[in-house]
């Protein structure tokens, strides 16, 4: 990544430099292919951007807008995508789902 320093430990990717604005944010996540995030204000960012953003929601005791369109998420930004957990399920199988679409993902870009 042009002005930031990715070091990788034990998969993680920790980014160091000064992120000190909107703008900067921008700028980094402009140079990825895929965010996945939770419901935070950067996956409207990388939304608005029309970047490949991923979002993790809670069940829907949880309040945000994102649920209210859970069946359209293209009504907020046509680049999301929504991984809602259901009440009964588990996170280790929502992540389960999520890395398994990450899979099918990797495996289509490879072709």
């Amino acid at each position: 990544l042009n002005d930031y320093l990715c070091i990788t430990t034990s998969r993680k990717i920790v980014i160091t430099s000064k992120i000190e604005n909107w703008n900067d944010t921008a700028n980094l996540l402009s140079q990825m292919n895929l965010l996945i995030t939770t419901d935070t204000a950067i996956a409207h960012l990388a939304g608005a951007m029309n970047l490949a953003t991923w979002v993790i929601l809670p069940d829907k005791k949880y309040n945000t807008p994102w649920l209210t369109s859970i069946s359209n998420p293209h009504l907020w930004y046509p680049s999301t995508r929504l991984f809602k957990k259901n009440e009964s399920e588990s996170w280790e199988s929502l992540f389960i789902q999520v890395r398994n679409s990450l899979k099918e993902e990797l495996f289509k870009s490879l072709v």
